[in-house]
């Protein structure tokens, strides 16, 4: 599970990477051969739902954060155990706590490709 949360937040993160690089680089080269700057507006139209209500959580957010809370709990939850640690319960620790730093760095990374894309004009 934690690895296709992962490879989710992977994909999100490259298909916000292809789109800032049509708004940003390609745009201005098709508005050259189109003589229209709103060629593209998708991704300006997709802003406008995205900043309403619930959209914008679920957009914002997504599975990431509560994801992430859950992964953290199941580690406390192996610590606090009342039963002794034993070695394979430290090894569970270690790689839900490995799986927590990269889907929260994946998902540092996908909040600040959303951040630019709401620039886009």
């Amino acid at each position: 599970m934690q690895l296709l949360v992962w490879a989710w937040l992977q994909t999100a993160c490259e298909i916000f990477i292809h789109v800032l690089y049509i708004e940003e680089e390609l745009k201005e080269k098709v508005a050259i051969l189109t003589h229209d700057r709103k060629f593209w507006g998708y991704e300006p139209s997709l802003n406008k739902i995205r900043s309403k209500g619930f959209v914008e959580i679920e957009w914002t957010a997504g599975l990431g954060i509560g994801y992430l809370i859950l992964l953290i709990g199941a580690a406390w939850l192996l610590w606090t155990a009342t039963r002794p640690l034993r070695w394979t319960d430290s090894f569970w620790i270690a790689l839900i706590l490995y799986l927590s730093v990269m889907v929260g760095g994946k998902l540092h990374q996908m909040l600040g490709l959303q951040r630019r894309m709401k620039r886009i004009k």
